[in-house]
């Protein structure tokens, strides 16, 4: 099992950390770290920002309004799901982005504006890669282990999987991923996993032939 700290940075911010987290990055850290922006949202802004000569993914949650950051606090935020999920499904061996830090702020309770840090993954998008069938096995591999696992991702986009130069698939946005407890929650989530990664070939006829029976 990986090993997690507490943390405060040099800026104030108070928060969880793998171990292994690089200390210059732990040390840089506070809520306005410049950087380039990879993705704009109304929830959420992701952006790459370089400290020494590695690159980082800083995922900026932006504080919502008053009911559903009471909703939160009575189940767990989107940053919070995404930040311990994150560690379950890595130390389970599924090809996940694995976060190295997270930071949120409560108020009585209430969370509000939150940071999650990953590192930067380099490869293609899947709805890019040119030759789909060499990594359709090791798909089929990690949706296996989330089945015996009962894990669904929740967020399927192409955008969402990047194959690396040898053919390995790694999954990124894990916001609305779930550990279900029941085999029916499990079976109901997993339907809409599968819907939403099969649009995505909707225009590829190849492609969709490749990946049709993937999830079994």
């Amino acid at each position: 099992m990986t090993k997690i700290r507490k943390i405060t940075t040099a800026a104030g911010l108070s928060g969880l950390a793998l171990n292994s987290a690089p200390e210059d990055l732990l040390s840089t850290i506070n809520w306005d770290v410049p950087g380039s922006l990879l993705k704009p949202g109304s929830r959420s802004v992701v952006s790459r920002v370089e400290i020494g000569k590695t690159s980082f993914v800083f995922k900026q949650y932006k504080s919502l309004g008053f009911h559903r950051r009471v909703r939160y606090a009575l189940s767990r935020s989107r940053a919070r799901q995404s930040w311990q999920n994150g560690q379950i499904m890595a130390d389970l061996g599924l090809p996940i982005v694995r976060p190295l830090a997270f930071f949120e702020e409560c108020h009585w309770g209430i969370p509000g504006r939150a940071l999650l840090i990953m590192p930067f993954q380099k490869g293609t998008p899947l709805n890019e890669y040119s030759t789909p069938e060499k990594v359709a096995p090791f798909l089929k591999e990690v949706f296996q282990s989330m089945s015996r696992n009962r894990i669904t991702h929740g967020d399927l986009k192409a955008t969402n999987i990047l194959v690396d130069e040898h053919a390995r698939p790694h999954f990124i946005d894990i916001d609305a991923s779930m550990i279900h407890r029941s085999k029916a929650s499990y079976l109901k989530a997993r339907q809409k996993d599968e819907a939403r990664f099969q649009k995505n070939w909707q225009d590829t006829p190849n492609a969709l032939k490749i990946f049709q029976t993937i999830f079994g």
